[in-house]
């Protein structure tokens, strides 16, 4: 046996660590330094105060009645559980990973790969990374030191930390006598889905107004989606929204623990104040349980405001102000607006006809009773709630289970699906708590049982599901892929990015974070004639294979109403400027004549790599013309409307040979000013050339760094004396492809050519490379620097014979 109160003092140590350490990270990652010092201070005085009282106040006898889970079986049980979790659940490419983890996985390897705070280019304007990270900082700063493998172990390591912490909290406010069953009601509480899934999809249906689902049920059907709302199993939370879940159980059970002990908490509002870079939900959700814990217990009597405004209760509403500032960015609108208006309201209201309404009525009332209603009336008859500290917590969450589903707040409803969880967690433990009861009747045991077993179902069918793509994977790991940001991710589906954008001109960046710097390039908005504008574009790949294709997505607006019909043209171009592939339309599907000022309308053309495409660089470009005369309007940059002709370069892409595929991507031979670095460099195996040949010289380039100037390449030939007796000075695709479009993660092959003059002299000659600025024709710094000290790169030695 293990000493309680040690125990005690450990997990609530850890506990509050767990939760304070990714702020202590965004505050020293977000926040100006003298703030951020000042910030980290308060946050470490605050947890230094929480931890005081929690140790104090709440030990070995924090819940009357029971033991705390200090055995050695208890620790072992725990972290077994915890493990197993989570090498099933898809955390750091341990197990399967649900669909939700696309959102994850990006965010975790923005967080990683770029500078905090993490910055993008959109649509031409700088925005900003505004999303509940906490979750992922711990994980993202391992992963900056050692890599993208390192950052997903640890990711996996700190949510079986999280987990762990999470059950004995809950087996010590349970007062669990055998372990293994309150483990089970853990990993099995769920709402009656499946039943529910009979009624509404199946032919017993009568109550759903549209059939969203197949009619048929099935056991692999999502059973926690079968009404118009959503309370998700334990199981479920973990597999799919981990960033919300561990940090819900937790800091519910941190402040239960107070209120199961009648005993009053110093700490509950910096507690809460903790909860925002987590999860605004679980801020939310948490309501009924402040409220509960503030309010005055007996007539006539007042809040004690000593307690409610203590130090760190004080240190945490400044935590909560903080992030709210955070979030608050994305009340500035983003270009483009939404063609959808952010869901939001009563929904009832948001139902149109009084039949629809009636309809969803009904199925709220089914929801009520299959989600917690049926628990809930077996929780109370269990005789767990003899305190009316119990029956407070008991009422308070139950009311705000009624009340959640009433509104609705976003595309999928994320408050009924999350600020629920610290609600059905409360539920958890007193259903736990109901199993172990004896003095129930016989009728009661078996309901209580009968609807364990049901609601089992559905956490099992999760676990089923994830089995089986294990198996058929034929491996318990498999590091998730590491090549899209979320900005990449979503941007063709803006009413969804729009949840992890917020923007730059912010108060919150304006005077209290550093400045984000954006890591890509940045789209330069494009003016075809005087009113139409290309506000952005992306490539969906730009690595492929002959034969392959991929998406170009456009995004357009109008200035001013167009009263002509114009078309979109897109085409790809190799180096001579030959057209591989060119699609013509009126952009967007619509004609321009329709179009709305200052509305966004979004184009996506499917790029046909052609199969016989040879190995090499390609450049995308757009052009507007007149369908009927097939003139071509004028292209200028925006904002200073610097002409750029008629036809522009948007993109480019690298087609591969099927031999090199999944090769390492080479280290630089050479640094032009840090900017551009060349990868490899070959010149015709000819051993003598003669005068008046052209010489084919391949060079490989990757962008070192986003660039926002254009740089022109110089090939010199210099004789045995020093002396330059050719010159061939160049933009990279006769100008196609600028500096300012590179990529620092795609390679470009420029396969040119060096004409020898007609009249050189036989004898030996140096190619030497370089690059310049067009404006003042100052060379770029060459690394590593040659022995002669300057800045050219010796390409090759040739030999010229007589003619």
């Amino acid at each position: 046996m293990v000493n309680p109160s040690r125990v005690a003092t450990f997990l609530s140590a850890s506990a509050i660590a767990y939760l304070v350490i990714p702020y202590l990270l965004f505050v020293w990652g977000w926040v100006k330094t003298p703030l951020a010092l000042l910030l980290g201070a308060l946050i470490l005085l605050g947890a230094w105060l929480t931890f005081r009282e929690y140790h104090g106040n709440f030990g070995g006898e924090a819940v009357a009645g029971g033991d705390p889970p200090s055995t050695v079986a208890s620790l072992l049980a725990v972290t077994g559980a915890s493990v197993g979790l989570i090498m099933l659940s898809g955390i750091g490419g341990m197990g399967f990973q649900h669909y939700d983890w696309d959102k994850h996985n990006a965010v975790l390897s923005d967080l990683m790969h770029q500078a905090w705070p993490v910055g993008y280019t959109y649509y031409g304007g700088p925005v900003a990374l505004v999303y509940y990270i906490a979750y992922y900082l711990p994980a993202a700063l391992i992963g900056k030191i050692w890599g993208w493998p390192a950052a997903n172990f640890g990711l996996a390591i700190w949510s079986a930390v999280g987990l762990s912490l999470t059950l004995f909290f809950y087996l010590w406010l349970v007062r669990a006598r055998r372990i293994w069953l309150a483990l089970l009601v853990f990993l099995f509480f769920s709402g009656l889905d499946v039943l529910g899934s009979l009624v509404t999809h199946s032919s017993l249906n009568t109550l759903w107004p549209e059939r969203l689902f197949p009619a048929v049920w099935s056991y692999w059907t999502n059973h926690d989606a079968w009404s118009a709302w959503q309370y998700s199993s334990n199981l479920k939370l973990l597999f799919a929204v981990p960033n919300q879940a561990i940090a819900g159980w937790l800091l519910t059970s941190l402040l239960l623990l107070p209120l199961l002990a009648e005993k009053r908490s110093h700490s509950a509002l910096f507690l809460w104040g903790l909860s925002a870079l987590w999860s605004p939900f679980i801020t939310v959700g948490l309501a009924p349980l402040l409220l509960v814990g503030m309010w005055p217990e007996g007539q006539g009597n007042s809040p004690d405001w000593k307690r409610i405004f203590s130090i760190q209760n004080l240190i945490g509403l400044l935590c909560l102000g903080i992030v709210g500032l955070f979030y608050a960015t994305k009340l500035i609108p983003v270009d483009p607006f939404l063609d959808e208006g952010f869901r939001a309201g009563f929904y009832l209201a948001l139902i149109a006809g009084w039949q629809q309404r009636f309809n969803y009525l009904l199925l709220l009332l089914l929801f009520y009773g299959l989600e917690f209603g049926l628990f809930g009336w077996l929780i109370w008859r269990a005789g767990v709630l003899q305190r009316k500290i119990d029956r407070r917590l008991f009422w308070a969450t139950t009311a705000w289970l009624l009340l959640l589903p009433l509104w609705v707040f976003g595309a999928v409803n994320d408050l009924v699906m999350r600020a629920s969880i610290p609600a059905l967690w409360v539920y958890t433990i007193f259903l736990a708590q109901s199993v172990s009861q004896h003095g129930r009747s016989r009728v009661q045991r078996w309901l209580l049982w009968g609807a364990l077993l049901i609601a089992a179902l559905n956490p099992v069918q999760d676990l089923l599901y994830h089995g089986a793509h294990i198996l058929e994977r034929g491996t318990l790991q498999r590091l998730p892929p590491d090549d899209e940001t979320i900005l990449e991710q979503f941007e063709a589906s803006p009413d969804r990015l729009i949840q992890y954008l917020g923007s730059q001109q912010a108060p919150f960046f304006a005077f209290i974070a550093k400045t984000p710097a954006p890591t890509e390039v940045a789209t330069t908005p494009l003016l075809f004639g005087d009113r139409i504008v290309l506000t952005q574009h992306s490539l969906q790949s730009r690595r492929l294979l002959p034969g392959a294709h991929t998406q170009l997505e456009l995004a357009l607006e109008s200035l001013q109403p167009i009263s002509a019909e114009f078309a979109l043209a897109t085409r790809l171009v190799d180096g001579n400027g030959r057209v591989l592939w060119e699609m013509q339309g009126w952009p967007s599907g619509r004609n321009t004549t329709t179009w709305t000022p200052s509305r966004a309308y979004f184009d996506v053309r499917d790029v046909q790599i052609p199969p016989d495409t040879i190995p090499g660089t390609y450049v995308l470009q757009a052009y507007f013309f007149d369908p009927i005369t097939f003139d071509k309007l004028p292209v200028a940059q925006l904002p200073d409307v610097k002409p750029l002709g008629d036809i522009v370069s948007l993109a480019y892409l690298t087609v591969d040979d099927h031999r090199v595929v999944g090769s390492a991507t080479p280290r630089p031979i050479a640094s032009f000013g840090g900017k551009l670095g060349l990868l490899d460099s070959s010149l015709a195996s000819q051993e003598c050339w003669k005068a008046g040949e052209t010489m084919p010289v391949t060079l490989v380039w990757r962008a070192l760094r986003p660039m926002k100037q254009n740089y022109v390449q110089t090939l010199q030939l210099i004789d045995n004396t020093g002396k330059l007796v050719a010159q061939q000075d160049r933009q990279l695709f006769d100008g196609a492809l600028p500096t300012t479009l590179w990529q620092p993660d795609l390679e470009i092959i420029d396969a040119t050519t060096f004409p020898l003059p007609f009249d050189l002299a036989p004898g030996r000659y140096t190619l030497i490379l370089a690059w310049y600025t067009m404006e003042t024709g100052a060379r770029l710094a060459l690394a590593p620097q040659p022995a002669n000290g300057g800045n050219a790169f010796l390409v090759a030695e040739v030999s010229v014979r007589p003619r």
